[in-house]
């Protein structure tokens, strides 16, 4: 089944804001302006929102996607 161009462009937004929240969330690690606690914190919610999104998006696509079987949840 093919993706809408809708869905793709929206996976796309997603995974674009979602890897300038981790690269912020890395500079701000690395230059001693959040401590570690903090950073994980922030890094796994944000792979998390992450995830939820994914799922959801890929549900429009194939109904049967479920958090489980997504790979994004697999390596969290």
């Amino acid at each position: 089944m093919a993706i809408k161009e809708t869905e793709f462009d929206q996976m796309t937004d997603l995974i674009t804001s979602t890897s300038g929240k981790l690269h912020k969330l890395v500079g701000a690690f690395v230059y001693d302006s959040m401590n570690e606690n903090a950073f994980l914190k922030e890094f796994k919610a944000t792979l998390s929102a992450l995830d939820n999104q994914v799922t959801i998006l890929a549900q429009s696509v194939n109904p049967t996607t479920t958090a489980e079987s997504s790979s994004l949840s697999k390596l969290m």
